[in-house]
């Protein structure tokens, strides 16, 4: 419990800095040297003002917005059917109960901390589908697992075109090659993943309730591999992460054009921007991978404005471009999660229910399905 806190209030902490920074220009010099005071060194002088808001107003095209939109959506089409692929070894799913909660689990990790949205997707749709919920957990793992693979092609194709500073490269190449190893472990265990889990049974037959329920847990998780080990469904999981984040780099690429960045207003956009759109993606996206409030409120403003700044965007555009975005990205996937909880039939309570319940779900392996009526799906 302790550790979560404190994971959390770091989180909280580097969002504050950071929005701090993306927002505010400080003096702390002028402070020092007694030229101003400390609010006005330090809260003095924002990035942007009235009219950077006007201009980017000006600069705004509803048709790439619209078309962004529309991507965005799809892409959510597509982690369904993904995920639906990584679940397959374990049992069938409708599409429907899939796709929303999918929405649903965005919406929690948007307002609740620790990501708690991956947990609790994976927990509803074994409610729904009458699946081990363990299993499903590490589904979700390999998901994530497989995005960080899909980030790592598209930096390294990236990389080909446009000189990343030297210190993305190797943060790169390192991230690239845990993932590496993480995958091929995965890939050994699940070739193995039946005499693995005989193993741990008879490791821990006569052992106390709490390590059989672990020992039960860590089988569901090894069951949930098993698509690894699936030369056809591992085919699928791999062209869709492909298309993913090429969708990802696009919707970047719409944005930019959204906001008139790539009709020669700025010289190192000009043109379809396809490339330094999958940079920005890139960046913000190993952004959002630090700790942050949840949302990723602060990581995302200013990995975008350190991005943008790599091609000569205004930092007072820029902001406002990250905001726009993170606005757009937010709000979308919030109303899909809200909208999820209408067309399933559940209550923003018994959802939170689940949120506080999902370790205890886990570790029972299987779901049971008693306070959950057929009505609901």
């Amino acid at each position: 419990m302790m550790k979560r806190f404190i994971k959390n209030s770091v989180g909280f902490l580097i969002s504050i800095i950071l929005i701090y920074i993306v927002l505010f220009k400080p003096h702390p010099v002028a402070w020092f040297s007694g030229d101003a005071d400390i609010w006005k060194a330090m809260f003095g002088e924002l990035r942007f003002g009235v009219s950077d808001l006007k201009e980017a107003g000006t600069m705004l095209r509803p048709v790439p917005a619209l078309i962004a939109l529309i991507i965005l959506l799809a892409s959510m089409v597509l982690r369904t059917i993904r995920w639906q692929f990584l679940i397959r070894p374990i049992g069938k799913t409708k599409f429907r109960i899939v796709f929303w909660n999918n929405a649903i689990g965005y919406l929690f990790n948007n307002v609740i901390p620790f990501r708690a949205g991956e947990i609790i997707r994976a927990i509803l749709v074994a409610r729904f589908s009458k699946l081990p919920a363990g299993s499903l957990v590490a589904t979700v793992v390999l998901e994530r697992i497989f995005d960080v693979a899909g980030l790592a092609l598209l930096f390294a194709l990236t990389l080909t075109i446009y000189p990343f500073p030297h210190w993305l490269r190797i943060g790169g190449g390192f991230l690239s090659m845990v993932v590496g190893i993480i995958i091929l472990t995965g890939w050994m265990l699940a070739r193995s993943r039946h005499t693995t889990a005989n193993w741990i049974t008879r490791k821990t037959r006569n052992k106390s309730n709490i390590i059989k329920k672990l020992a039960m847990t860590l089988n569901s998780i090894l069951q949930g591999l098993g698509v690894l080990n699936n030369r056809g469904l591992m085919v699928h999981v791999v062209w869709s992460t492909i298309l993913l984040w090429g969708m990802y780099a696009i919707i970047m690429k719409f944005a930019f054009d959204a906001f008139s960045f790539t009709d020669g207003r700025y010289p190192l956009l000009y043109g379809s921007g396809i490339v330094e759109a999958g940079v920005v993606t890139v960046v913000t996206s190993f952004g959002m991978g630090l700790p942050s409030a949840p949302g990723a409120f602060g990581t995302y403003h200013g990995s975008v404005l350190l991005s943008l700044a790599w091609f000569r965007v205004p930092e007072s555009i820029a902001v406002i471009f990250a905001a726009a975005m993170h606005a757009f990205n937010f709000i979308t996937m919030s109303l899909l999660g809200l909208i999820g909880i209408a067309r399933l039939g559940v209550s923003w309570q018994w959802v939170m229910t689940q949120a506080k319940t999902s370790s205890k779900e886990i570790n029972s392996n299987y779901v049971q399905d008693d306070d959950l009526g057929d009505d609901r799906i």
